[in-house]
């Protein structure tokens, strides 16, 4: 089984040519290129490139000057010395040199990296990074380069060694997904974020504009408008309220909000006062230009150390931090440098610091704007393991026709809107960027054959009633009709000439449609094929093995709901849900079945062992594909829900201590595989998900209380009188 400890034992065994050959595939796969300084002896140092055939690595400037340089070696005594001279030889050496890369093949300890990385920023005025083997295993294993790393260094593993994540990597992975904390997190921002936009805006705002602007704030994709509609339905009940077709914030609401106004400007002043005496009683000459700045930078660095250990824990990055933008340990020390204490007292005020931070009411709703930042703006490369597989490779993406219609119509003519939104295809364009293979079944091949052959029928009616039929259940005959609303500049003229676009079979005219359906199919599966969705072919399999009981469950599920589906639909879906357990029985292939169909969802539950059944908005939720955010829009959501909400319902905190003690618990083998099972099937056994498309926030309660029956989590009464470990 491959883990960190795994690849990290295989680097410490490195002599200094495989252990060059890593380094180099390092700087060139994270690191971008560099110059690298290889020391000789007891630090001496020589200068050279790496490079691959022809192609020199190096990082250069503006002006062709180096600007890194890198220094790697498994030397195992007076490392620290040599790491330093080589430094100074590079500073010494190297025009323009501002940063300085040191890279062991040995597990160095970080209380021995640390001081050597802030000794050489320090004394050097380098930006400088030391990596031991620890780290240089987490970076391959979270970057997926395992594959790549075998090949680079010509290590003979075999595929039993790689096997699949282990239990507990999984549960772990699960219950980051889908534990509430995460959904809090989110719809606490959200509230807050939507109050703010209409205590600014006294003459109300319709809701539209109110989710436009929020979205606009937040930097967030426009699948979560259902969410904040959501939001916006909750507060009504109490913060909002509706007057014509606008909606305005309640006379309490805006004395609440000017209440938490003052609040914040108090808690400011008070986060300065302490700071203030903690750098003085250290040493230090206060000189805090912007406290705003300081408190969110200590705020960024109180969570990198949370999600550090937990990592660490989890021998994965669990909870990934936007790149660039959550400061370090580095530059909290750089921070603190500035402030003019002392050299030997940095530990100590950063000790003190973290401290104050973790009982500051300020830096309390900082942190928790930190974590929201972390969950929903960054894109986690190691989600797959919450699937049991570690390459994305080897999932396989159903894509059914409600998901099938809208992709090939925006892929080859334009977005619309709702589900032929640019948003709508996020999903797909993201894992299909990290190999994931998409496939669609002959079944729904056959339904969208269907569509486009019926939407023929409305060539008549279609200028006369375009309006109404943008919301028809034919998806071609809507986008068509969105198109048009919006006057779309590219769009074919006329109704026929859309359909001719994707098949010249569709506008012929047949005495059999069932024949004309076959022909059609045989058109656009090369399309899907051109567009990275493969043709998945059905074998023959058992029904009363793979079948039977969700026959049952499909009619009761259709009863209930009132609806009425047409036979063949019935047989399609149910041959498509008994295909992917069969697969996964036979040949442990894991699946992920795309869709909006709320019939489909509900049957999501007796498929938990087999795969998922999710909607597109819950699969950009679960696996975290999201745009970074910059500093300043983290700075500008961090304060306004500091000084608009007055009282956290919410510590985000304990969402990462509970993951931490999870992490850190060594449970039998048995009790994680089932927990890592039950997670899963509490989640997808909720049956109303598809009412909320883009939200797992109503199924996620029952996550936790399904932990803390099993003891895996604590009740909110007992944490009340225990202390921080």
């Amino acid at each position: 089984m491959i883990n960190q400890d795994f690849i990290k034992s295989q680097i410490i065994g490195m002599g200094t040519e495989k252990f060059d050959q890593l380094v180099a595939f390092i700087l060139n796969k994270v690191f971008g290129c560099v110059c690298n300084v290889n020391g000789k002896g007891d630090g001496g140092c020589d200068f050279r490139s790496f490079g691959t055939k022809n192609r020199y690595v190096l990082f250069q400037d503006a002006n062709g000057h180096p600007v890194f340089s890198v220094q790697a070696t498994i030397q195992e005594t007076d490392w620290q010395d040599k790491a330093f001279a080589d430094a100074k030889k590079s500073k010494d050496n190297i025009p323009n040199l501002t940063g300085y890369i040191f890279i062991t093949s040995r597990p160095r300890e970080q209380a021995d990296l640390l001081p050597l990385q802030y000794k050489i920023s320090s004394e050097l005025g380098l930006s400088a990074t030391c990596i031991g083997a620890r780290e240089l295993s987490g970076i391959i294993f979270e970057k997926k380069l395992f594959a790549e790393f075998m090949a680079v260094t010509g290590l003979a593993i075999g595929e039993e060694i790689i096997g699949q994540p282990d239990a507990k990597l999984k549960m772990l992975y699960r219950l980051f997904a889908l534990n509430q904390g995460r959904s809090h997190v989110r719809s606490e921002i959200f509230d807050t974020i939507l109050l703010s936009r209409l205590s600014m805006n006294a003459e109300g705002l319709a809701r539209n504009k109110l989710i436009e602007e929020t979205i606009k704030f937040l930097g967030i994709s426009e699948l979560k408008n259902p969410e904040i509609n959501s939001r916006i339905d909750s507060l009504l009940h109490g913060k909002i309220q509706k007057i014509g077709d606008k909606l305005f914030l309640k006379e309490e609401t805006k004395k609440e909000l000017q209440i938490a106004n003052a609040i914040y400007t108090d808690e400011l002043n008070f986060f300065k006062s302490g700071i203030s005496d903690i750098i003085k009683s250290n040493g230090g000459v206060i000189n805090i230009k912007s406290a705003e700045s300081l408190a969110l930078s200590i705020a960024e660095f109180y969570v990198a150390s949370q999600a550090q250990k937990l990592n660490r824990l989890a021998l994965s990055s669990l909870l990934q931090l936007p790149n660039g933008q959550i400061h370090t340990f580095a530059d909290f020390t750089k921070d603190l440098s500035a402030q003019k204490i002392p050299k030997a007292s940095i530990t100590k005020v950063q000790n003190e610091i973290l401290a104050f931070a973790s009982v500051n009411a300020l830096l309390k709703k900082l942190v928790n704007a930190v974590i929201y930042a972390s969950l929903d703006h960054s894109s986690n490369p190691c989600s797959v393991l919450m699937l049991g597989q570690y390459e994305w490779q080897n999932i396989k993406l159903i894509t059914d026709t409600t998901i099938a219609i809208p992709y090939l119509a925006t892929s080859m003519f334009a977005t619309t809107g709702g589900r032929f939104s640019d948003a709508s295809n996020t999903i797909i364009k993201m894992l299909k960027k990290n190999n994931a293979h998409f496939v669609i079944t002959g079944n729904y091949i056959n339904e969208c054959a269907s569509h486009l052959v019926e939407a023929y029928a409305y060539c008549d009616v279609v200028n006369e009633f375009s309006l109404e039929l943008q919301d028809s259940k034919n998806g071609f005959i809507s986008h068509y009709c969105q198109m048009k609303a919006k006057g779309i500049a590219d769009m074919p003229n006329t109704l026929p000439e859309y359909i001719r676009s994707i098949s010249g079979e569709a506008v012929k005219n047949y005495s059999d449609k069932r024949y004309k359906i076959k022909r059609v199919m045989e058109e656009i599966q090369p399309v899907f094929a051109d567009l990275g969705i493969s043709f998945e072919q059905i074998l023959p399999y058992d029904e009363e093995k793979y079948r039977k009981d969700l026959e049952t469950e499909y009619s009761f599920s259709l009863e209930s709901s009132g609806k009425k589906r047409p036979k063949h639909l019935i047989r399609h879906d149910l041959n498509t849900l008994a295909h992917i357990r069969r697969d996964y029985s036979e040949k442990s292939q894991a699946f992920i079945l795309l869709t909006w169909d709320s019939l489909l969802i509900k049957l999501s539950k007796f498929m938990a062992q087999s795969g998922m059944i999710i909607t597109p908005a819950e699969a950009i939720d679960l696996f975290q594909s999201s745009e970074e955010i910059s500093e300043g829009k983290l700075h500008a959501i961090a304060f306004e829900y500091a000084m608009v909400n007055d009282q956290p319902r919410l510590l985000a905190a304990e969402f990462l201590d509970h993951l931490t003690a999870i992490a850190s618990q060594q449970s039998p083998e048995w009790k994680q595989r089932n927990l890592t099972r039950n997670l899963l099937s509490e989640f997808l056994a909720k049956a109303d998900r598809a009412s909320q498309a883009s939200s797992i926030a109503g199924n996620s309660s029952m996550i936790d209380e399904f932990l803390k029956e099993k003891g895996l989590l604590p009740n909110n009464n007992d944490n009340d009188d225990q202390e921080d470990e």
